[in-house]
């Protein structure tokens, strides 16, 4: 299950077995799984996951622990670092090319809360007013995007810079939001959550919705060029999807009724799985045109 690709074209992602999951790195052909901070000799005594890349090929995951914790995790070549967490519990979410790394740590009165790490420091990024709060991605400015709680009990989208957090809000009718993405010009990728899901940029405080064309596109990622990627409900099967200035476009299978997309590179690619004509999904790439009209 690939999670995220670099402009390298490496992929990062997780092994799934029936009763285990391990963190991999996939180069050129080249599977290398990334091993455990720890574990306890037990059912699922040792997982770990990769979440995402930057470009010099920092990693960072979470993995399980010799004290049978979760802990978020960096790894650099073959050294996998432990972040720790002033609680029992912490994951990371994402890692800009300054190797700031953004996730959950649990605090000592068991709530989950968005955190920082920086130059050997974790830093509380706070929340909406609610209990809780979770960052999904950082862009190279050191701005976060993520949903926290808000404090009568809504799930917004937030977007933190400069010790503030930020209410994305929703689109009207809608309930809920959450960010998705955000790029390296500030502007956040964000899913409004109603009777079904959309999908709305925001931009210097403007919420700009994709579209009635993208009615049943649910967007997962967005890169610099604007391209946003997700999942189209389509006829006979989901489908990996990608929307550009208002225009939708449906991509394919490897054969099977499913697809789906789970990030987009600078360079228009798309990383995620698809179904073959056996019905077993598997890692999937869908290179960029070379004339890409998105370039």
């Amino acid at each position: 299950m690939p999670t995220a690709i670099n402009s390298s074209g490496v992929v990062v992602g997780d092994i799934v077995g029936r009763y285990d999951r391990q963190a991999f790195r996939w180069f050129r052909g080249v599977w290398q799984p990334l091993g455990f901070l720890g574990g306890t000799d037990t059912l699922g005594g040792r997982i770990s996951t990769a979440t995402a890349v930057n470009t010099s090929g920092k990693i960072v995951g979470t993995s399980t622990t010799a004290a049978g914790e979760f802990h978020a995790f960096e790894l650099v070549g073959a050294t996998m670092k432990d972040l720790g967490t002033p609680g029992s519990h912490s994951s990371a979410a994402a890692v800009n090319d300054l190797g700031q790394t953004v996730g959950t740590h649990q605090r000592p009165d068991g709530s989950t809360r968005a955190a920082l790490w920086w130059d050997r420091r974790m830093y509380d990024l706070g929340t909406l007013g609610g209990p809780v709060s979770y960052p999904v991605s950082i862009n190279n400015a050191g701005q976060v995007v993520g949903h926290s709680l808000t404090a009568d009990g809504q799930l917004r989208a937030f977007l933190w810079q400069r010790g503030h957090m930020t209410d994305l809000g929703v689109l009207p009718g809608d309930q809920n939001s959450e960010a998705l993405a955000i790029t390296s010009h500030g502007q956040v990728l964000v899913r409004s959550v109603g009777t079904q899901n959309r999908g709305f940029l925001w931009i210097n405080g403007q919420r700009i919705e994709l579209g009635p064309a993208a009615s049943a596109f649910d967007p997962v990622d967005i890169n610099d060029n604007g391209l946003v990627a997700g999942t189209m409900s389509a006829a006979g099967g989901q489908r990996a999807a990608t929307w550009y200035r208002g225009a939708l476009t449906v991509h394919g299978t490897l054969g099977g009724p499913y697809s789906s997309v789970a990030k987009v590179t600078a360079g228009n690619a798309l990383v995620g799985s698809a179904t073959r004509e056996d019905l077993l999904p598997v890692a999937a790439v869908w290179p960029a045109a070379p004339r890409s009209r998105w370039a």
